[in-house]
């Protein structure tokens, strides 16, 4: 989904918040959420203006929908319902 994450954030310059419904799944291995200093889904929070959930799969990786695609679809389902 990035060509609308770029489109919606060269439409809005001055705003680099995504307002829209969000949900951050990943892994609880991956290797992302340990580059950085601190608790990267609090620092989402920052730009994700309503973010509704994170799901961390445990002993997963960087490539969750491939590694765990059936809790990754049913995770995104659930959420999906609830909008």
């Amino acid at each position: 989904n990035w060509h609308r994450d770029h489109a919606y954030l060269s439409a809005h310059p001055s705003s680099p918040i995504i307002g829209q419904p969000s949900l951050y799944i990943g892994g609880t291995e991956d290797l992302v959420l340990k580059m950085f200093p601190g608790d990267m889904i609090a620092a989402m929070k920052e730009s994700l203006a309503d973010l509704r959930g994170a799901e961390l799969l445990d002993g997963c990786g960087h490539w969750t929908q491939q590694e765990r695609p059936v809790e990754v679809s049913d995770r995104l389902l659930s959420w999906l319902a609830k909008l």
